[in-house]
């Protein structure tokens, strides 16, 4: 549970929110991509939506600035791991 004491933070601890649910709609996105007879599904297909439009876009501007193909899971570890920084360092600043 993270506590503000300044009301002026309160948006910053929605951004850690969204953040928050982002990476939790991303993980089971990809714990549901495992399981092959859920890809059919509508479920699955929604979840993919919703999470791969910022893998996507980061694995396009990785090939412009790259002229070799790169794997795909590179673009979902790069979008996770700097979910969890940017969601650490937000907390910092709102506990501050």
């Amino acid at each position: 549970m993270i506590y503000i004491s300044n009301i002026f933070n309160l948006p910053l601890l929605i951004i850690i929110w969204l953040i928050e649910a982002y990476l939790f709609v991303a993980a089971c996105r990809l714990i549901v991509a495992k399981i092959p007879s859920a890809r059919q599904t509508y479920f699955y297909k929604n979840l993919k939506l919703l999470t791969d439009f910022v893998p996507e876009a980061l694995s396009r501007k990785l090939l412009k600035w790259k002229d070799k193909s790169i794997p795909s899971w590179l673009a979902w570890f790069i979008v996770i791991l700097s979910g969890f920084i940017l969601r650490q360092a937000l907390i910092v600043m709102v506990t501050m």
